[in-house]
């Protein structure tokens, strides 16, 4: 039997690319905290997940952004093909985003029976099939989709549709970096009591707090100090709408920065979130060290980690690749099947390789055409100089397809 709307136990999936790129057409961009709020509207959400090519520049900040707001990101490679039509040559890319997403949840249907309602983020209509395939098991699904691209086969197979543009998050085109004015008219509209204590367990909320609070994460919060709190109660189908009337009321600050809604006290001003570094050091504990040398021993054996297949599949990556990472390079490397270094050692021998000069450090300018800024990024190249980068790459044949 279908469990009632609000108490069910919900997977978000995420098309990331579908809905990222779709508003950049029209110049718009997604709210994280919109979208996740409309999944717990509906339920408890027990799995969250973004799939998308994240090394690619317009959505390199955005795993961050994700985690923020309590979704994993999922990276899932994409491939530019040359298209050569009538002498016209273009670029093709194209991904498996679909096949991911897919899979994953046929694995929750078997893995996770508790899960009994799924809301797909894409108006993709490759996913009908996929929505064909939960229904037998007795599964609730739920479509978010952007109005001008949703498959219309796709939204009629469904059980509940809503449009991201009309219903989920129906502004005008918003600026990334831009926050609501920070002393606003207070409305002369009186409120009850009960309300008035909502509105000043949210303003000491974030007053205890020393940095801002996403809002997906404030509702807990608040729960845990009003125990029956239900903004339904109040008059309001959402949370965010009853914390937009706070700020109105000049209890709290709301700032909407790196597609995630924010809320913090009235004096607090709000600092950008820092990227995490790219350089990772390892300073754990040393255990005994194996290596795809064979070698194995309490020695430090770094300096002699990086073999020539690592550096042919480095020089792969580098390929068919913008720009590379110290993260994007070391977490190829360790899915790699041929692999046997731990990934803490693995970090620790590219550090190494670092050092000894087999690879360079650069930096990459990625425009932010969102907020307007250009972010330096810390890249990695290999030194083709370097004798034993010449050695490994001069003994590659043609074919060389990055493994070993």
């Amino acid at each position: 039997m279908m469990k009632e709307e609000g108490n069910r136990e919900i997977a978000l999936l995420l098309d990331w690319e579908n809905i990222r790129f779709g508003l950049q057409q029209q110049n718009l961009a997604p709210n994280i905290s919109a979208i996740m709020e409309e999944a717990q509207a509906l339920g408890r959400v027990v799995v969250a997940r973004a799939y998308a090519d994240f090394q690619n520049h317009i959505m390199f900040n955005d795993p961050r952004r994700l985690y923020a707001a309590g979704i994993e990101p999922v990276y899932v490679p994409g491939r530019v093909y040359q298209n050569d039509r009538d002498g016209i040559v273009s670029s093709v890319r194209k991904n498996s985003v679909d096949v991911k997403l897919t899979a994953d949840c046929v694995e929750f249907c078997f893995r996770y029976p508790n899960i009994d309602a799924y809301m797909l983020v894409s108006g993709d209509g490759d996913f009908i099939h996929l929505v064909k395939t939960l229904r037998p098991y007795g599964k609730f699904v739920a479509i978010v989709a952007l109005s001008w691209t949703a498959s219309p086969r796709l939204t009629e197979s469904a059980d509940w549709v809503k449009f991201y543009d009309l219903d989920v998050e129906p502004s005008v085109q918003r600026n990334m970096t831009a926050s609501l004015p920070d002393s606003p008219d207070t409305p002369e509209e009186p409120v009850s009591d009960e309300l008035r204590e909502v509105y000043e367990s949210i303003k000491d909320i974030t007053n205890d707090r020393k940095s801002p609070i996403v809002l997906a994460a404030l509702k807990p919060l608040l729960t845990h100090r009003i125990r029956d709190f239900d903004e339904n109660r109040f008059g309001y189908t959402k949370f965010k709408p009853l914390v937009m009337d706070a700020y109105d009321r000049g209890y709290v600050k709301v700032v909407t920065e790196g597609l995630v809604d924010w809320v913090m006290s009235t004096g607090a001003d709000f600092d950008s979130i820092e990227d995490d570094s790219e350089a990772i050091e390892y300073d754990g504990p040393q255990p005994a060290f194996r290596n795809d040398l064979g070698y194995q021993g309490d020695d430090d054996p770094a300096s002699g980690a990086i073999t020539k297949d690592t550096i042919r599949f480095c020089d792969s990556l580098e390929q068919r690749s913008r720009y590379i990472t110290f993260r994007y390079l070391t977490q190829n490397l360790s899915q790699q099947p041929w692999m046997q270094l731990d990934f803490d050692y693995l970090v620790r021998a590219m550090n190494k390789a670092i050092e000894d000069g087999l690879f360079t450090r650069e930096t990459y300018e990625d425009f932010d055409e969102y907020s307007g800024y250009i972010r330096k990024l810390p890249t990695l190249k290999l030194n083709r100089d370097h004798p034993d980068v010449k050695e490994a790459l001069d003994t590659v044949t043609a074919d060389w397809s990055g493994r070993p």
